[in-house]
Formats: structure tokens, sequence, C-alpha cells
């Protein structure tokens, strides 16, 4: 039980930066993945894209 205590003395601050690091990277992904642009979306915001045809 002592040895346990011990390597979680030593593991615990490695511990917390892995759990910040992987938030952090998974809150930029989340943020890149809300910001590309949807297919459909550049088609849209042009309305004058009429095709005449004779």
């Amino acid at each position: 039980m002592d040895t346990l205590n011990d390597t979680w003395t030593v593991m615990k601050p490695f511990v917390h930066f892995s759990y910040k690091a992987l938030k952090v990277i998974a809150h930029a992904l989340i943020f890149i993945v809300k910001h590309i642009p949807k297919p459909g979306e550049h088609k849209a915001k042009d309305k004058n894209n009429k095709v005449i045809k004779i």
C-alpha cells in the first residue's frame, strides 16, 4: 500500500497535466470542426446564380 501511495504521489502532476492537455486538444478540435464550412453553404449565399436556358 505504501508503494502505491508513493507511485500516485509521483505520477499525480503528470496525470493532471495529461488531463488538461487532452481537454485543450479536444476543445480545439471541436472549434475547428464547428467552423468548417458546410458543402452547400457557399452556394446559398450567391442568390443571383440563375441559369438561362435558350
